[in-house]
């Protein structure tokens, strides 16, 4: 969409915060999302081309359709489907987690990708890092 390495540093932050937080509600602790499979994943994902959920994630700020972008690949983007289980998983427990929530709301709700970029890019830094 145009926006600079700051906002994907800030987004990619964020998404590893939010991480944690669903992580711990889980069951699960803070340091196995420190390494590799954590954040390194993360990284990976976010920032390769030949990440499903990053093409995905492409696209859509292309202005493509999901069912459209679904119909065209050959795999599996599992990032769609993690956003509805975590969705529910949020609401049977009355959790929050703004990206999850945004990126469902532009998934399939229509919420246009802009108005989610903005919320989460004005989201209050307080709830950042408390969980250290």
């Amino acid at each position: 969409m145009g926006l600079g390495e700051n906002a994907r540093g800030l987004l990619i932050s964020r998404g590893m915060v939010e991480l944690i937080y669903l992580g711990n509600a889980l069951g699960g602790g803070v340091k196995p999302f420190m390494g590799l499979a954590g954040i390194g994943d993360l990284v990976a994902t976010c920032s390769s081309n030949l990440s499903r959920n990053y093409t995905v994630g492409y696209r859509l700020a292309k202005g493509e359709k999901l069912p459209a972008i679904i119909a065209s690949m050959e795999e599996v983007a599992e990032g769609i489907n993690t956003v509805q289980l975590i969705k529910a998983f949020l609401q049977g427990n009355g959790l929050r987690a703004p990206i999850t929530e945004n990126l469902y709301k532009v998934l399939f709700e229509e919420l246009p990708i802009e108005d989610a970029l903005q919320y989460l890019m004005k989201y209050p830094f307080s709830v950042d890092v408390d969980f250290l």
